[in-house]
């Protein structure tokens, strides 16, 4: 039986961030937490605050991550 992640991506598109993207990306993060992230701006605030980054490095990261893509 396929997971719901797997079926979402596919019912949904490629262009949609996933939990499991977030976590590959910045793997301090766990996907429960990664499952409360719904805005850039919130990601953003989290890789700050969990990397020690700027806001406004954070803000670019996430941004060019991001690169088209929606939550």
């Amino acid at each position: 039986m396929r997971d719901i992640t797997e079926w979402e991506n596919e019912m949904i598109g490629s262009n949609r961030v996933t939990t499991k993207d977030i976590c590959t990306r910045w793997p301090k993060f766990t996907e429960p937490q990664a499952e409360g992230f719904k805005t850039s701006e919130n990601l953003s605030a989290q890789v700050a605050k969990s990397y020690n980054l700027p806001q406004s490095q954070a803000e670019a990261d996430v941004k060019t991550w991001l690169a088209g893509r929606t939550f």
